[in-house]
């Protein structure tokens, strides 16, 4: 998975993962404030062509991080 940078975009709740400056993959969420605070995944794309290459995994560790 080199060359792909994740950053969290908290405004539009989502985790993307960028490679040459171009959005290839992605978790959306929400912040869960009661009973107790908490990132929750609804979804998580990843472009077809970015398949298999690990980044869904890395999207998840870094939510979960």
């Amino acid at each position: 998975m080199s060359g792909v940078e994740i950053r969290d975009d908290r405004t539009a709740g989502r985790l993307e993962a960028v490679a040459g400056g171009e959005v290839v993959g992605h978790i959306e969420y929400f912040v869960l404030d009661s009973p107790a605070r908490a990132l929750v995944p609804v979804h998580t794309v990843v472009e077809p062509a970015h398949e298999g290459q690990g980044i869904a995994g890395a999207l998840a560790r870094e939510l979960y991080t």
